[in-house]
This record gives C-alpha cells, structure tokens and sequence, in this order.
C-alpha cells in the first residue's frame, strides 16, 4: 500500500470547494484506481491547515507523519504552502515570513521529508484577485500582493530546480489565462480552479507514477465519475 500526505495551508484544505478541494478529488481519483484495481491501494492523507505558513508546518511536519506512517508502506508526499508566507503587512511592507527564513524553512522540509518518501513534490502559487485582498476584508492590516506572490512562487520553483524536485507551476498555468473566474474570494479557488490544480497534480506527479487512469475532458483536466 501506498500512502499519500499533503501538507499545506487552506487551499490544500480545501476552502473553498462544495467537492472538498482539490486534495480530495485527488483522492476521489486514487480511491476510484484502487476499486478498478485493487493492487493499486493509496490512502490520501490532508494535513492542509487554515492559514499555515511555512513556520507552521515545519514545526508539525514531524508529529504528523510519525503519527501516520508504517514501515511497510510507501510514501508520497506533497507540500502546498508560501502563499501565506507571502502575505504582507499594510504598514511595514514585509512578507509574514521573510524570504531567507521561506528558503531556510523549505530546505529543512525536505531533509526531514526525504527520511519518510523519495517522491516528493512541491505545488506552486496561484496569483490572486488583487482588488478583493488587498487589503483583505477580514484583516484589512495584511494585504495578498501578486507580485509577493510571485516572488514566493520562484523560490520554490528554483529551490525545486535545485534539488530535482517535481515542481507543479500554478503559477504559470494560471496568469496568463481568465484566472478571476476560478477563484471564489479573491485568493482561494472556487470549484473550478480546485479541479485545475487536481488535474495538474494528477497528470504532472501521480501519472507518471502509474496510480490512475484518468478521464481528462476537452480541456485537458481530470473528470470526477
């Protein structure tokens, strides 16, 4: 059996997507694999919390997976978070987690994350709808800026260049396209763009790896039976 952890922040959560987000149509995927063919079992575990920085889930990375991971199971593991590290104090004009500490945080990750999986990889940044978050309606003191955003989004992508991690650039598949419509409050997905970026995971990490057989439609994503 397989095990597959997701670590990250609300949008790994879930919020804000009637279906559960886009973690949990990748496990709809990988649960519909394991009924077609029972040699292919992989539970899918969502550790994606509201408003995690990488602070956050550096100091709970540990507890977590020793409270879930058997020695005889293989490991997947995901990591989806900076966009809260990103976020930027009105006042002051720096990022909730500085860049050096955002960089310290992501190698200390993945050294503790190589001790449990080999397959490892990290989902990039989607931009945001300027207008409705900065400032942000419930803390007008932070504001989500794109190009703070951006900025987070290619630490990660060269950090994963570097290491010869797979990197899945939400980033890029979004900016140039009507990116407005697939977002619910200006900064988390709405059903659409949760299905986006489980189609993106699903065809870029776990294709390759041979956990499913999708039904992709006319633009390319995963569809849900």
């Amino acid at each position: 059996m397989t095990h597959l952890y997701v670590f990250g922040d609300s949008i790994a959560q879930g919020a804000w997507d009637p279906f559960g987000g886009w973690v949990q149509r990748v496990r709809t995927i990988l649960d519909q694999t394991f009924f077609d063919d029972p040699d292919k079992e992989c539970l899918t575990f969502n550790m994606g919390v509201s408003g995690n920085t990488s602070d956050d889930i550096l100091k709970r990375f540990q507890k977590e997976m020793k409270a879930r991971v058997f020695s005889d199971e293989k490991n997947m593991i995901i990591f989806a978070m900076g966009i809260n590290d990103s976020l930027v104090f009105q006042e002051t004009g720096l990022a909730q987690i500085s860049v050096s500490d955002f960089e310290s945080n992501l190698t200390k990750l993945y050294k503790k994350a190589k001790k449990y999986s080999d397959r490892i990889c990290f989902v990039g940044l989607n931009p945001v709808h300027e207008k409705l978050v900065n400032p942000l309606p419930w803390a007008p003191e932070k504001s989500y800026w794109n190009s703070s955003i951006q900025q987070y989004n290619e630490i990660i992508k060269g950090f994963c260049a570097e290491e010869n991690i797979k990197f899945i650039d939400i980033w890029q598949d979004w900016i140039n396209e009507s990116y407005h419509d697939w977002l619910f409050d200006g900064i988390h997905p709405n059903a659409a763009g949760h299905q986006r970026i489980a189609g993106a995971v699903l065809s870029r990490f776990l294709k390759p790896a041979g956990w499913f057989i999708p039904d992709e439609d006319e633009e390319g994503y995963i569809r849900l039976k």
